[in-house]
């Protein structure tokens, strides 16, 4: 996302969106190269939270890439 210039989640969300369309208009198996993961975070006295994370694969990757206007 930061390598990419993206300062806001939203924002990279949106083309990972269309990026993810894009592999399942192309008849890839989207969860495949877009996995959910969760992660947690520790939070201000001792509290955690759990949050949505993906790890992409090179080919989830290079869709993001194409997708950037």
């Amino acid at each position: 996302m930061t390598i990419l210039k993206y300062n806001k989640w939203e924002n990279f969300e949106e083309v990972m969106n269309k990026a993810k369309n894009a592999c399942e208009n192309s008849g890839i198996t989207m969860i495949d190269h877009f996995p959910d993961i969760r992660k947690t975070i520790q939070m201000p006295k001792g509290a955690e939270k759990t949050i949505l994370d993906y790890k992409l694969t090179r080919y989830a990757c290079y869709l993001i890439a194409q997708m950037i206007e």
